[in-house]
């Protein structure tokens, strides 16, 4: 039994790195974090500019108010809320899920990861490593070829439903739904509640689209941003259109006030051709547990529609 568990050892060779102490002694990751940091700063100068320039035009139309005309007056808070709208939209760009800063700190290490993973490759093919983990996330970053035992796991719990009857899929796309005000962009609402739905639409058994059909659609339908499909309709319904294979397309907004939060979804069907619902939704309370409550409420309306 030694000798066997002593040849075993011999033929698998496991191994480790600290992603975090790399980050942390990496002699280039200063001049990384300095040129991150740079343009970081630029855009909070900027969104400081913007804060004031809101909060001086506030200050203006209180100490005039009352030697305003009231068509003067409501021009100004119209100017105030359009000036309001492009703060809001200016966060949403740079710190949004899928906004500048995020992307731009990505292109920055990218080129360290690819760094660091070719290193990686050439140390366990030529020491003959099985398998190296990250301890920092326990993360495999390196496994030796054949090891994936996806596919026969797969194999043999699908057994059961070989011969079966083939059920028609239906495909879906959530787009990240719109913060409708800063409290909904402070705590990344809209893309929150779009990867709730998405789950809970993976559990009724709807096909997540693919990538390449939403994209290729997207350009078809000539959308920019995905705030365009929750605030224009009709490119919501030419982006159906334009679909392959994707059936139905959610999109949504939302807004946090105190306790409160405030859903509207909207759904399109392709077969359709059109939006075949629409509702919004209030819920106060415990903020994890009403999200979850509210995107499975969600789910089980679209699945009707659809099952």
């Amino acid at each position: 039994m030694i000798a066997m568990l002593f040849l075993l050892a011999q033929e698998v060779k496991i191994g480790y790195i600290d992603s975090g102490r790399i980050l942390q002694e990496y002699k280039g990751i200063a001049e990384l974090q300095r040129q991150y940091e740079k343009e970081v700063r630029e855009w909070q100068r900027k969104a400081e500019e913007m804060r004031r320039e809101i909060e001086q035009m506030q200050r203006e139309l209180e100490a005039q108010s009352i030697m305003l005309s009231e068509e003067a007056r409501l021009r100004r808070m119209k100017e105030i809320e359009e000036k309001q709208r492009e703060y809001e939209q200016f966060l949403q760009e740079i710190w949004g899920p899928e906004g500048l800063a995020k992307k731009r700190n990505e292109e920055i290490m990218r080129p360290l990861i690819e760094k660091i993973q070719n290193i990686l490759q050439t140390i366990g093919e030529n020491e003959g490593f099985t398998v190296i983990l990250d301890i920092a996330s326990g993360a495999v970053v390196y496994a030796k070829e054949g090891l994936d035992l996806t596919d026969r796991v797969l194999e043999e719990l699908n057994r059961e439903y070989a011969g079966a009857e083939e059920v028609e899929e239906v495909e879906f796309w959530v787009v990240e739904f719109k913060n409708e005000n800063s409290e909904a962009i402070a705590e990344n609402l809209g893309e929150r509640i779009a990867n709730l739905i998405i789950s809970a639409l993976k559990n009724a058994g709807f096909k997540q689209g693919k990538t390449n059909d939403y994209l290729t659609a997207k350009a078809q339908a000539g959308v920019s941003t995905e705030d365009e499909l929750y605030e224009d309709e009709n490119k919501a319904v030419e982006m159906v259109g334009a679909f392959s294979e994707i059936r139905v397309l959610v999109t949504g907004g939302v807004k946090k006030e105190g306790e409160k939060i405030t859903v509207t979804y909207r759904v399109y069907d392709k077969k359709e051709g059109k939006k075949v619902k629409e509702e919004t939704i209030t819920v106060e309370g415990e903020e994890l547990k009403t999200l979850q409550a509210l995107t499975n409420e969600i789910a089980g309306k679209i699945a009707v529609l659809f099952k």
